[in-house]
């Protein structure tokens, strides 16, 4: 869940001391209230586990639970939720503090004031704080289960288009990002057309060493480029580049021709097609020192730009970069115990076993890299190589789960070891296993298809005893 803080709070939820008990813990039940009811359920059931209550439960039933043992002053289960809570604190309020929340260095907004003001939201990239208000992210009712800020979506848009690492293993965005902007969205009366299109001038600059460093002779053969890349501000789930709607771009007083699909209507609502591309600027239509960029458009939605140095990347070298960071044996295990659900000895109904596939469901082959989604709930895999290559050639790839189409980009994928084992050990014409809730597997059963040939009918004559002078009347 997606951290918030804003001025004049504690920034984190507010619990008693595990001693305090009696009037105190009566007084923060509302307190308790908010809190245990934003964990999750994993967190709840540790929570459970540790106060040494049943903990096979849904999420209504579990807070229930927590929140009776707190109002007795159950102190493991208080303590218990001291742990589980990100940022504990006293669950009695506390004065506002008179320091910021957070050191400059931790924050920065496309606003260009790295300073703690007002409500924040933090990315789950890069761990970078932004007033929500500058990026259009609405705060009220808890926020958003999870947000990325433009520099993360746009450095991770196109693994195949990178920004420029000065150091080979280095995921930081900031190092190529030159500058990012807010765009606001139009008016309803420029929307409609009765009014001249929003118009916005930002200007950049690129100094000396920096069109050395990348536009230089030596730099020619890895064929950088400046990429303007745009985003929907408020649609913290979206990671499709998107150009504001009957937008115009202009560089230098020069139009510049980009890629915009118009919205189609599928008889409710106007939908986008995710077929924007984002546009490459090459070092002709670039100077040194200023440039001037501008957008008109008629669009209502908030938009944020963001302008970086990418290079080409290799196929190979979005495969090593994925093989580098696999699942480890363990992690992998507590997935496939995930699937069964937890077996509690008090219920009276247990998991069997499960039938696996072992084949990549976009070749209908057997798996030689299984790899799948950090964000997957299933146990299927998908074979790594084909994704890639189809994802490469795709023009406007979608990098979604084949199976579940969950967001599955490069950096979001774990090959599985344990179903690399699995794979090692099976034969190779065994297409389907069954596996136990406790990771153990076995070749499953072909299954007897019951035929579907239609039995033969004998034909039969009958004699209804109809002649020409007595004929059958329908009418009555």
């Amino acid at each position: 869940m997606q951290r918030l803080a804003g001025v004049g709070g504690s920034g984190g939820h507010l619990l008693p001391n595990a001693g305090g008990g009696g009037v105190a813990t009566e007084k923060a039940l509302p307190f308790l209230t908010n809190a245990i009811g934003q964990l999750r359920v994993a967190e709840l059931k540790d929570v459970c586990r540790a106060a040494g209550l049943r903990h096979s439960a849904n999420k209504t039933a579990l807070v229930a639970r927590v929140l009776q043992a707190c109002a007795e002053g159950d102190t493991r289960c208080i303590e218990a939720v001291r742990r589980a809570i990100a940022r504990p604190a006293d669950l009695h309020p506390s004065p506002p503090p008179t320091q910021p929340l957070r050191a400059e260095a931790d924050t920065r907004c496309v606003c260009e004031r790295n300073e703690h003001i007002g409500a924040m939201v933090q990315c789950d990239e890069c761990h970078m704080w932004q007033h929500g208000q500058c990026v259009g992210v609405a705060l009220h009712g808890g926020g958003p289960d999870s947000y990325t800020c433009e520099r993360c979506r746009a450095a991770l848009l196109d693994p195949f288009l990178p920004p420029v690492r000065k150091a080979p293993a280095s995921r930081d965005a900031n190092e190529a990002v030159l500058r990012s902007w807010y765009l606001p969205g139009s008016n309803p009366r420029k929307v409609a057309g009765f009014e001249p299109p929003q118009k916005h001038v930002f200007n950049f600059h690129i100094s000396p060493q920096q069109w050395q460093e990348h536009f230089g002779v030596l730099q020619k053969p890895l064929g950088r480029k400046l990429s303007l890349r745009s985003f929907i501000a408020n649609a913290a789930g979206k990671r499709n580049h998107r150009w504001p709607l009957h937008s115009q771009i202009t560089l230098n007083r020069v139009r510049l021709a980009h890629e915009q699909q118009p919205q189609s209507w599928d008889g409710v609502s106007s939908k986008d097609k995710n077929e924007d591309r984002p546009l490459a600027l090459s070092p002709a239509e670039l100077r040194v020192g200023e440039n001037e960029l501008v957008i008109e458009s008629r669009d209502p939605c908030r938009h944020l730009l963001v302008l970086l140095f990418v290079e080409p990347r290799s196929l190979d070298a979005v495969l090593a970069d994925v093989l580098a960071n696999p699942l480890s044996m363990d992690d992998a295990l507590q997935h496939v115990r995930s699937i069964f659900g937890e077996q509690d000895d008090d219920d009276e109904l247990t998991a069997g076993a499960a039938r696996l596939g072992l084949q990549c469901p976009l070749t209908h082959l057997r798996l030689r890299t299984p790899v799948r989604s950090v964000r997957c709930k299933h146990l299927e895999c998908f074979d790594l190589q084909p994704y890639l290559q189809m994802a490469k050639a795709a023009r406007f790839p979608k990098y979604l789960c084949p199976r579940c189409s969950a967001h599955a980009r490069p950096h979001e994928l774990r090959v599985d070891p344990w179903m690399k084992q699995l794979l090692a050990i099976v034969p190779a014409d065994v297409l389907e296993v069954e596996v136990e809730a406790d990771g153990s597997f076995k070749a499953a059963d072909e299954k007897q298809v019951p035929s579907r040939k239609r039995k033969r009918v004998e034909s039969v004559e009958i004699d209804i005893g109809l002649d020409e002078d007595n004929p059958i009347c329908l009418d009555d």
